[in-house]
């Protein structure tokens, strides 16, 4: 598997600051987890409409190196489908 290595995108130190802030709490929350990985993503800062900053993660070189997924879950409509024609239904608990 091929690597997604970038160099390091200068920010100011508000910048810094704020997208730092934002990873801890994206942490905390358990959206993210830390690793040491060699793959990366560039991290951006841009102001919204109202002034404000936000902090986005760049994702596009990653996710073309990320294989597929082979087996899909199946569509909740098919299985439903299927079981209209069960007459016995076992639960396991």
């Amino acid at each position: 598997m091929r690597s997604c290595v970038f160099r390091e995108l200068r920010l100011s130190a508000c910048e810094m600051y704020i997208a730092e802030k934002q990873i801890e709490e994206l942490v905390k929350e358990g959206i993210v987890e830390l690793c040491s990985s060699e793959n990366v993503s560039p991290v951006v800062v841009t102001k919204k409409i109202d002034g404000s900053l936000c902090v986005y993660i760049d994702y596009q070189e990653f996710n073309k190196i990320i294989e597929t997924v082979r087996y899909p879950v199946p569509l909740i409509e098919d299985e439903a489908e299927q079981l209209k024609y069960i007459k016995i239904i076992a639960l396991l608990t």
